[in-house]
């Protein structure tokens, strides 16, 4: 399947919801527990719709449409909180307390936000389309081919460029979850059924 059609506007919705919590953050004390709380709680529910929207791009198997939305909320409820937990622990190991309160600035950065959304965007995607393949391989038995795909940009990075249409037995040398690969990937996996 082509990529979610609406990408950008998950990415932005979430890379709002995170750099809200980021403006309200930038002063010391960091207060570790609040953010892992507050980013959870802003995070949540893009990523549920993401989740949604990325399964609802696949065709789906009989019964999977009622499933969707709790499949979402079990993903992003699980998921949140640990990167969230992910969020801060990088924040705290960024800070340099030589640097003063001024750091907080360039570390809880609009640009951060929006390097996390993207990231975090692939990998709603990539959970979305494994629960509806393994819908599918649970009602018929096959499991379809993964094709590794890349956005055809300027963009696309040195470790997925290689990546390109390949199968599975390739990309998962490299990543095995599949999408992201690393920070700010936009990959995704097309999926080829056999006939």
């Amino acid at each position: 399947m082509p990529d979610l059609p609406n990408r950008r506007d998950r990415e932005a919705e979430l890379a709002v919801a995170i750099w809200l919590i980021f403006r309200r953050l930038r002063s010391l004390p960091l207060d570790e527990t609040g953010l892992v709380r507050s980013l959870t709680t802003a995070m949540t529910p893009p990523l549920i719709d993401t989740y949604v929207a990325a399964a609802r791009n696949l065709p789906l198997p009989a019964g999977a449409s009622e499933m969707i939305e709790e499949s979402a909320m079990s993903w992003a409820n699980n998921y949140a909180p640990a990167l969230a937990a992910e969020v801060v622990d990088s924040t705290v190991h960024r800070i340099d307390p030589s640097q003063g309160p001024n750091q907080l600035e360039t570390i809880l950065s609009r640009q951060r936000a929006e390097d996390i959304a993207v990231t975090e965007t692939t990998r709603a995607i990539t959970a979305a389309e494994a629960w509806v393949v393994l819908w599918m391989a649970q009602e018929d038995g096959q499991q379809p081919e993964k094709i590794w795909q890349t956005e055809h940009d300027a963009k696309v990075c040195p470790v997925c460029r290689p990546l390109h249409n390949q199968n599975e037995t390739v990309w998962r040398q490299t990543s095995p979850g599949g999408p992201p690969a690393h920070p700010r990937c936009r990959c995704w996996l097309k999926y080829r059924r056999s006939a």
